[in-house]
């Protein structure tokens, strides 16, 4: 058989210290949880979840002993992977390549590790470990492997879904946020801390749904409230500069220049000129 299994099994283990394994590991929690690490993040991994590595992926649990848990776990290993980063499935798979090319792009573009495992991978994992232990014939494990792998796609598609759901609201709260208070000091740190989410995903949904970074959509904002102080108050430019945080009118005019295609007051007197225009 082409494919190889340089470990698997079912139940617990005392200590899991930082360690690789010798290719894609695949591993669901069917009891308790666990606190894991992949190359320095975390995750909980909680009962009804399934977790993957990669080979070169360093990895393990964040405490030394984690009682009460209880896994399937398999590990198959991959050739060396091709040119451009795309996993090098073993032959005799017995999935098209582009299944295999989809089941790549949805591994390698995960944003975590954890998934809910669903229905189908709480069943189908013990029997392949199962058929494994027993030393099953080769169709047997091949055809368990297949649905595995089917289903772990399911969850990936589902997961992905389902978190970019979450996120775009948090985003949208966000940008809400912003817009009623535009003139408080939106650094990346409180960004973060108000989305719940990490810096890099932040910047990904920001310019994915605004186009913008988030320091520039809160700039952005900013520059859009001062420009209605603008036509709105007999306030000075430089007065307007202060309120927004900028530490000088020049300043604030180049910013306001990029946003708005003109210095605030030019602004001014367009609003002025179209208020005349309006009322004759």
């Amino acid at each position: 058989m082409s494919l190889v299994f340089p470990e698997f099994g079912r139940g617990q283990i005392d200590r899991l210290p930082p360690h690789r394994n010798d290719g894609l590991e695949l591993v669901l929690i069917e009891e308790g949880s666990l606190h894991w690490q992949v190359d320095g993040r975390q995750e909980v991994v909680r009962a009804g979840s399934v977790f993957f590595t990669f080979p070169w992926e360093l990895h393990g649990s964040v405490t030394e002993w984690e009682p009460g848990h209880r896994w399937s776990f398999l590990v198959l290993r991959l050739r060396h992977p091709r040119k451009g980063g795309r996993l090098a499935w073993p032959a005799g798979l017995g999935m098209g390549r582009a299944e295999l090319e989809e089941l790549s792009t949805l591994l390698l573009g995960a944003t975590r590790r954890s998934w809910p495992a669903g229905d189908e991978l709480p069943w189908l994992m013990p029997r392949l470990v199962a058929a494994l232990s027993a030393k099953a014939p080769a169709p047997v494990i091949e055809s368990y492997l297949v649905l595995v792998l089917t289903a772990l796609k399911v969850v990936l598609k589902e997961g992905e879904r389902s978190l970019q759901a979450g996120e775009d609201r948090r985003i949208l709260a966000l940008q809400q946020r912003i817009r009623e208070r535009p003139l408080d000091r939106w650094s990346l740190s409180e960004m973060e801390r108000v989305s719940g989410l990490a810096r890099s995903r932040l910047d990904e949904l920001f310019r994915r749904q605004a186009g913008d970074s988030p320091v520039a959509f809160a700039r952005r904002v900013r520059i859009e409230w001062a420009g209605r102080c603008l036509l709105g108050r007999p306030a000075s430019v430089t007065e307007i500069a202060h309120e927004c945080g900028f530490c000088s009118s020049q300043h604030f005019a180049r910013v306001f220049r990029l946003i708005h295609g003109c210095t605030p007051t030019e602004f001014r007197k367009r609003g002025a000129g179209r208020g005349r225009r309006g009322s004759a």
